[in-house]
């Protein structure tokens, strides 16, 4: 699990950064099926970098709440994405030089 955060985001139209616990995907074994990657919240911040409870609290709101998860949802997939390709590029980087014998 990790801690990470998650800037220029909004809450009910209101700027602001949270920071949210992720976990990767548990991989499928024999006996269970595998555990999804999911994330939730952890703390929010105001514009200033103060902690926000009030802020939170506006995440009662379902329509509230549902918005912000896409948000969330489509930041980490995203970011997955550009580590998944940064990672690639380095395997090829280290692939290669193993190649040329530097």
């Amino acid at each position: 699990m990790a801690i990470i955060k998650v800037d220029n985001i909004h809450i009910a139209g209101i700027p602001c950064s949270v920071e949210v616990e992720a976990w990767q995907a548990e991989p499928m074994t024999r006996w269970e099926p595998g555990e999804p990657a999911g994330w939730e919240l952890y703390r929010v911040f105001d514009r200033k970098g103060y902690e926000a409870k009030w802020l939170e609290n506006k995440l009662e709101d379902p329509k509230v709440q549902e918005s912000f998860e896409e948000v969330v949802d489509k930041w980490l997939d995203d970011h997955a994405q550009d580590d998944a390709e940064e990672y690639a590029d380095y395997l090829y980087e280290q692939q290669k030089e193993r190649s040329w014998g530097l």
